[in-house]
């Protein structure tokens, strides 16, 4: 709950010193958000793991479909799927809406991202004046 509900707000900045950042292309922001998701219980060793690997997360923050972008088998031993989305968020946020959309119909199924058929006759149906 506590890693979902850091997914939807980013976490609470107190305010506290960050870390050196290991890169220059990664935004205050961005660091600053990864540091807070960093201290979740589910996340221990990613932000290691992240630093030793900074060029393979630049790959991720400079791919033009990041929310296909698959992670390296160092992190999927971390990070499940949610843990991933998170780290998307941290990086890349503006391409949140299709990671969710794939991460949706991976794990509940196509049918719960695309719209149902128009029917006119059933929608005729259900019609009153």
């Amino acid at each position: 709950m506590n890693e979902f509900r850091f997914f939807l707000t980013g976490g609470v900045s107190l305010g506290e010193e960050l870390p050196k950042k290991p890169a220059e292309w990664l935004s205050d922001n961005s660091w600053a958000e990864l540091i807070r998701a960093c201290k979740l219980e589910g996340f221990r060793g990613f932000l290691e793991h992240f630093c030793s690997s900074i060029d393979t997360y630049k790959q991720l923050a400079d791919h033009p479909s990041p929310h296909e972008w698959v992670f390296p088998e160092a992190a999927v031993k971390i990070c499940n799927k949610l843990r991933q989305l998170v780290v998307l968020r941290c990086i890349r946020p503006d391409k949140l809406v299709p990671a969710i959309s794939n991460y949706v119909a991976q794990c509940l199924g196509e049918e719960f991202i695309k719209p149902p058929p128009f029917e006119l006759p059933l929608i005729y149906k259900d019609s009153s004046s």
